[in-house]
């Protein structure tokens, strides 16, 4: 049992490096996107106040030269910042939405856990025996096929799902001549 629970530990441990490079490089990705911003929009700054005071226009060379130095100093850093900071924050909303995703199936995980383990204090070991048979069938167990794998009587296998039925841990349908016995959720 401790192997098993070092296993689990280490598993968690590899999980939350993931999520801690993930979260660095979205985090990264938007401290890289403020910055082009920032640095965009001094430029187109400078580059607008210039173009207004008449500083850069002399000829009409110059005002192809100021069109190609707008979009390349400015739009464009702008429009990267823009995409690296919208790519971070949704990076991080993601990668935030897969640990919660985690931790509630390992919450749910231990608390079946545990609940087995309080119900197997309440269950005697033929009713132990039958539930362990009917758990590792997904599809659920035909009550026929529990009586061979036991090799209970029939009516010891009736009784047995009966108590556990009553208990609310199974259900049973009928399937022909026999019954699909099936873990309650």
């Amino acid at each position: 049992m401790e192997f098993i629970n070092l296993i689990i530990q280490m598993i968690d441990m590899e999980q939350k490096a993931k999520y801690k490079s993930a979260q660095n490089f979205a985090i990264i990705s938007v401290s890289m996107g403020i910055l082009l911003v920032v640095v965009a929009i001094i430029s187109g700054t400078s580059i607008f106040v210039a173009l207004g005071k008449g500083i850069l226009i002399k000829t009409l060379n110059d005002v192809r030269t100021n069109v190609v130095r707008i979009f390349f100093d400015f739009l464009v850093p702008l429009a990267g910042g823009i995409v690296l900071i919208m790519a971070g924050l949704r990076l991080l909303k993601y990668d935030r939405s897969l640990l919660e995703k985690n931790i509630v199936s390992s919450n749910r995980k231990r608390a079946v856990q545990q609940k087995e383990e309080i119900l197997s204090v309440f269950l005697n070991s033929d009713e132990k025996k039958v539930m362990e048979l009917v758990k590792n069938d997904t599809d659920g167990s035909l009550q026929s096929d529990l009586v061979i794998k036991t090799g209970y009587s029939k009516v010891k296998m009736h009784r047995i799902l009966k108590s556990l039925e009553n208990k609310g841990l199974i259900k049973r349908g009928r399937f022909g001549i026999t019954n699909r016995v099936l873990i309650s959720k």
